[in-house]
């Protein structure tokens, strides 16, 4: 069995399965992919009334699925044949903890598309790799992997809540709702906690510790796959792309016009300094400035001791 076989529901709002629970409307036809034991699907069933059929790679936890949903396919849903093996369509896909432990969830995320109904739903729970708790161990300089939660070791991809947005959107799909499951520490721990590591707690600090995304564990939300235009609903591209580049190319005819005018008056006013230094020298170097100098020698003389003799008085 897997170390996810024993999962259990439990009565908290906001526990992540009663978050998955609520998205999922009574009397649907869900594919819970990586169903683990089916306690999932169990829960479904009973309280949802749905009809609940299972993907899970592990031999022991398909097994025990299999006593509780319609039909499990003990399989990987990264298989290549996994999608022609199940065959059929489903109002909610469920993947609940599972897409940070595939190689590549984007491109699983485009291929299980078929699988839903027009209008079906993908519903997820993943963890929140900037969790306060993960912050604070990675402040201690640790990152020590477990057996499951958030540093699970099986894990193969880390997500906050920007590439939890970005991983549906480049699959195709738009986020309806995003939720999380919330566990926040108390500013006083968490001015502890930094207090013991060296830092002094300041409120900055401390608001950005108790920020909903510090607090969300594991976001938990669904979406559907985007509705792709018609061929006759297409706006041609490529007349108003040409336009605009040619708006920019002469946008940057002009700016180049600019700096070379510019550069052509810098010139300009390099000769004009040069040549005016040159006749300030002229100047200074002449007997008409050294005469001037001499006649005027006597008077700065006198104003200076005059000055002198106001300043004792």
């Amino acid at each position: 069995m897997s170390n996810y076989s024993e999962n259990q529901m439990i009565n908290d709002p906001n526990h992540v399965w009663s978050k998955i629970i609520a998205f999922i409307k009574p009397g649907s036809e869900v594919l819970d992919i990586g169903c683990s034991s089916g306690n999932l699907g169990t829960v479904l069933i009973e309280q949802k009334h749905c009809t609940v059929d299972g993907v899970e790679p592990e031999p022991e936890d398909a097994r025990q699925a299999a006593t509780h949903l319609r039909k499990v396919w003990q399989l990987s849903i990264e298989d290549p044949a996994a999608v022609k093996q199940i065959g059929r369509q489903y109002d909610v896909l469920v993947f609940a903890d599972v897409l940070e432990h595939l190689l590549d969830p984007v491109k699983t995320l485009q291929a299980v598309k078929v699988l839903v109904k027009p209008g079906g739903q993908v519903v997820f729970s993943l963890p929140n790799m900037a969790h306060v708790s993960v912050r604070l161990s990675l402040l201690q300089g640790n990152f020590d992997y477990t057996e499951t939660g958030l540093l699970d070791k099986t894990h193969l991809h880390f997500y906050d809540v920007n590439h939890v947005k970005e991983m549906f959107t480049s699959a195709g799909l738009s986020i309806e709702k995003l939720d999380a499951s919330s566990y926040q520490y108390p500013k006083r721990v968490l001015a502890s906690k930094l207090e013991d590591l060296g830092f002094k707690a300041l409120d900055k600090g401390l608001e950005l510790l108790s920020e909903p995304d510090a607090a969300s564990f594991q976001y938990v939300g669904y979406a559907a796959y985007s509705k792709q235009p018609a061929a006759a609903d297409l706006k041609p591209t490529t007349p108003v792309i040409q336009k605009d580049m040619e708006g920019l190319l002469d946008k940057i005819s002009e700016r180049d016009k600019t700096i070379q005018k510019l550069n052509t008056d810098m010139n300009g006013l390099h000769t004009e300094l040069g040549r005016l230094q040159t006749e300030l020298q002229q100047l200074v170097n002449s007997k008409t400035f050294r005469a001037a100098q001499a006649i005027t020698s006597p008077y700065r003389a006198a104003h200076k001791s005059l000055k002198n003799v106001r300043r004792k008085g």
